[in-house]
């Protein structure tokens, strides 16, 4: 009797807070959802979280739904880099909501969250990685991943290995459950292009963000009963999505001018996971992989880059600057483009069952990021041989800055 009596109390309570919650929708009673109870009491407590759900969509590549007994991973990436291995829940379905902070950096915008959702069936594997700003406090996101078939398990493990004959790598005993890995590698960051009379170069900030691909790689072990050997049979790697990775020093470059163009690489750290998800019909075991790009800073200068466009006729934004402009000229970057421009990398593990390698692709995409500057293009000198200077990046969204005479 005093439950009910409690429950009527608190009930309209419930429903106005939520209802002042900005942003909240309300469709069904408050204490009938858990989910949504906890945020109110997350709220009461002065915990600022948002409910996501998650409704998510296997497609093959040309985007028709796809139909498996999918295991449903959520890795949790968003301030990664100080972890051994990311978070992991395991959903219970396709549809799955998670609570997560909603936190204002320094701009008053709502913090981004990154998750990378793995969808671990009998016949498919993929994953996607989802970026998530909690504008709302309650938000529904529908995700379509692209999944990849990767073998139907048999009734006997036997057959599983003779149908995967072909791509069987031999070893001397299955891996571990999990195991973590970290490696720094120089990678392609940036094109940095001049013409002749144009002295530049790049000037990145703490915070900065620039994008990498983040890799998953599903794969299988058979150990024959009785036997001291094993297989390996490993699929492709597939790319889940573009990683933002911070700058976490300032970076200044030294000078090109007179015509050069050539890549900028830095040093980016990288992260490697493996995951036990299954293991029947034993004696197969089913693990699958992910390579992050996790943060980057210092810089080399790569190879010669043949330019079709310096000197050529300006498109995109454009901007000229009159003989006598004076120097230095300031050019802020980003926020690019979502489109691979380049390969990145090409990155190299050292795991317990032998050395892994993956090639990262460079996104042309570029931010201020957690700096309350960009990363800009600085012309630090100029030597007049025409009336007009222009700069201009082709619909690069500003990743890619080249220079004619006017």
């Amino acid at each position: 009797m005093a439950r009910r009596v409690a429950l009527r109390t608190i009930l309209p309570v419930v429903a106005l807070v939520l209802l002042l919650l900005p942003g909240a929708i309300v469709a069904q009673d408050p204490l009938a959802s858990p989910e949504v109870y906890q945020l109110f009491l997350d709220w009461l407590s002065g915990r600022s979280m948002a409910l996501i759900t998650f409704n998510i969509e296997p497609v093959d590549q040309d985007g028709r739904p796809v139909s498996d007994q999918f295991m449903v991973l959520i890795h949790n990436f968003t301030r990664y880099g100080s972890k051994s291995m990311s978070e992991r829940i395991e959903a219970k379905g396709l549809r799955h909501s998670i609570r997560i902070w909603r936190l204002l950096n320094i701009f008053n915008e709502w913090e981004e969250h990154e998750y990378t959702i793995v969808l671990a069936g009998s016949e498919y594997f993929g994953a996607k990685l989802v970026r998530i700003r909690p504008e709302k406090p309650i938000m529904e996101l529908r995700v379509k991943i692209p999944v990849e078939r990767v073998g139907k398990p048999a009734a006997k493990a036997q057959s599983i290995i003779e149908a995967q004959s072909s791509s069987c790598v031999p070893c001397a005993s299955r891996p571990p459950d999990s195991e973590t890995k970290t490696v720094t590698a120089l990678t392609k960051a940036l094109q940095v292009h001049t013409i002749n009379g144009v002295t530049v170069y790049v000037k990145f900030y703490s915070g900065n963000y620039l994008y990498f691909s983040q890799k998953a790689r599903h794969f299988s072990v058979y150990t024959p009963p009785g036997q001291g050997t094993c297989c390996y049979s490993f699929q492709n790697w597939i790319t889940t999505g573009d990683k933002l990775t911070p700058c976490d020093n300032d970076v200044a470059t030294t000078s090109l001018s007179n015509g050069e163009s050539r890549w900028l690489l830095v040093y980016v750290t990288y992260k490697y996971e493996r995951w036990l998800y299954r293991t029947d019909p034993a004696p197969v075991f089913y693990y699958y992989e992910l390579v992050t790009p996790i943060s980057f800073g210092g810089y080399s200068w790569g190879e010669s880059k043949q330019c079709t466009l310096c000197g050529s006729q300006p498109s995109g934004w454009i901007r000229g600057y009159p003989k006598g402009t004076p120097t230095p000229i300031q050019i802020d970057l980003g926020e690019g483009t979502q489109e691979v421009e380049e390969i990145g990398a090409r990155v190299t593990f050292t795991v317990s069952y032998g050395p892994v390698t993956v090639s990262v692709e460079l996104w042309k995409k570029i931010e201020r990021g957690g700096s309350y500057t960009p990363p800009k293009l600085v012309i630090s000198s100029i030597q007049w041989t025409g009336d007009i200077l222009y700069a201009f990046d082709a619909d690069s969204g500003k990743k890619i800055i080249y220079f004619t005479w006017g």
